[in-house]
């Protein structure tokens, strides 16, 4: 069965570069998962967004303050929030400041100790987001 999931991007992407990589991306995780991609232009629309879509979701907010992984720890803690049967996974995605008004999530995870560029996070998620599904469908994708 695909997981479901939403990305809410606090922020509309600028650089093409970075939404065709998304783009490259979300081709390769299609047979793992169903993801369905949000931008934002405004800090109104983005807090509409995330009430909208919280509903039944379980929500993942992306920011430095979160919780670290790695890519193994984080497929096996992968499965165990799919396992929570909440219909759609949802992953918010800050702006430049992060989160100046933290939306609720049921947990946060940092993707670097690095300071990021707010623009390519999304993009380094999406690549993260398909080596977990390649890592637990035991495809020759993480090299350990």
């Amino acid at each position: 069965m695909k997981s479901k999931i939403s990305i809410l991007l606090s922020a509309k992407l600028k650089q093409s570069y970075v939404r065709e990589g998304m783009q490259y991306y979300l081709k390769k995780i299609r047979p793992f998962a169903d993801v369905e991609i949000y931008e934002s232009h405004t800090e109104k629309k983005f807090k509409a967004m995330f009430f909208e879509k919280k509903v039944d979701s379980y929500v993942i907010a992306l920011d430095e303050r979160g919780k670290h992984w790695t890519t193994p720890t984080f497929a096996e803690h992968w499965q165990r929030i799919l396992s929570l049967k909440k219909g759609r996974v949802c992953w918010v995605v800050g702006g430049p400041y992060g989160f100046l008004d933290c939306p609720k999530a049921d947990e946060m995870l940092s993707l670097s100790s690095f300071t990021l560029n707010h623009e390519m996070v999304p993009l380094m998620f999406m690549e993260q987001l398909y080596r977990i599904h390649t890592w637990l469908k035991g495809m020759p994708y993480h090299h350990e």
